[in-house]
């Protein structure tokens, strides 16, 4: 889903901006979802920041 990203490794999720998706950016760790708070950040420049 468009603004949704599953985190494969580890248990905690740093709120950080990377992971600042905006108002309907639900970040699903190992079933739990957490609401991130920040900026929006289209998925795609999401995607390149967590490449670099």
């Amino acid at each position: 889903m468009p603004g949704e990203v599953t985190v494969l490794a580890g248990d905690d999720i740093y709120a950080g901006p990377l992971l600042a998706l905006g108002a309907a950016g639900a970040i699903s760790n190992a079933g739990r979802r957490r609401e991130v708070a920040g900026p929006a950040v289209s998925f795609e420049d999401f995607v390149q920041l967590a490449r670099a």
